[in-house]
């Protein structure tokens, strides 16, 4: 397994690094010059991989609900179960929820035909060229997880205010 050799090349080389006896520099220049591939980026989804692909439809839906549930039996704070969900729903980076603010929570919006629609303004991690928290991708929430958030949302600035002593602007 690749990612096994990876690591053991680290350790050997770290272990030169260090001076200890027993690794000569040969063997050093010997693990420098492997080429160790690591795997083949988007080959679990592709391959539907039970182990490490994706969820299934089911696996998801019963993610979802088994949060919901730990969250109404008070296993689960709010802030959890939003953050699970918003996982779950998304498929975003920890990271990129980690990084977003109050402030990227928007509020309804109408489309065209009159009707209430919900998004999160997600800050994009991977992309070259931008200052953090600059380039943000838009994605659209039903309007029940849109309520969770909201409720969350209201938590946290509840808390903060708290902290800090004063109420805070809009």
């Amino acid at each position: 397994y690749e990612s096994h050799s990876a690591s053991g090349r680290t350790v050997l080389k770290k272990w030169h690094a260090l001076g200890y006896l027993g690794m000569d520099d040969e063997v050093i220049d010997l693990l420098n010059s492997w080429a160790l591939s690591g795997p083949i980026k988007g080959d679990a989804v592709k391959r539907r991989d039970p182990i490490e692909g994706p969820f299934t439809e089911n696996e998801l839906l019963a993610f979802n609900e088994g949060v919901v549930r730990a969250y109404e039996c008070g296993d689960l704070s709010l802030r959890d179960l939003c953050l699970c969900l918003l996982t779950s729903h998304s498929g975003r980076r920890p990271r990129q929820l980690a990084y977003m603010k109050v402030c990227d929570i928007e509020g309804r919006k109408r489309n065209s035909k009159d009707e209430s629609v919900y998004f999160l303004m997600i800050p994009r991690i991977k992309q070259k060229g931008g200052s953090f928290g600059t380039q943000l991708r838009k994605f659209y929430v039903t309007p029940e997880l849109a309520q969770l958030l909201m409720l969350q949302k209201a938590e946290a600035i509840a808390k903060s205010e708290a902290l800090m002593g004063f109420r805070m602007q809009a």
